[in-house]
């Protein structure tokens, strides 16, 4: 669905990448910059993609959390921003989406970007209440943010 959409939206309205300062694509081989050398463009992409390889190396991390220590159901994740975050991988999307609402500038990363946000930063919350429920006094002494480090 994400797909059909942003298409369609860069089809329809993405004019602003056929060139900065044109509207076509004739004018942006006439001395037009290019929608890629942009500043907004290249940090974009370049969030996107540690934002990705992030999410990769977390869901890396959960995935081979099992077996627990002392044959415990559920253990602590240790490594990587869940060193500093409950949620690692949570954020590790976000930054993943921020830099692809950067890179698209439009309507359609932003909206991305938002839906995640609503979603993952109350999941956040639960997820760090669950684990402060389940492990207590252990879980408390590392002293990890919710979603961002050292702010929430």
């Amino acid at each position: 669905m994400h797909a059909h959409l942003n298409a369609r939206w860069y089809a329809e309205y993405g004019t602003h990448l056929l060139g900065v300062g044109g509207s076509s694509s004739k004018e942006n081989t006439k001395g037009g910059r290019s929608w890629t050398s942009t500043w907004c463009f290249r940090i974009g992409v370049t969030l996107y993609y540690l934002g990705l390889a992030s999410v990769i190396y977390h869901d890396h991390i959960m995935r081979t959390l099992r077996p627990c220590p002392n044959d415990a159901r559920y253990c602590i994740p240790h490594g990587g921003l869940f060193e500093y975050v409950t949620a690692g991988n949570y954020l590790s999307e976000l930054v993943m989406w921020a830099g692809f609402a950067s890179a698209s500038w439009g309507p359609n990363g932003a909206f991305i970007f938002l839906i995640s946000a609503a979603n993952l930063v109350p999941r956040s919350a639960s997820t760090h209440q669950w684990y402060l429920n389940n492990f207590p006094g252990e879980y408390e002494v590392l002293e990890r943010g919710r979603l961002l480090p050292g702010i929430w």
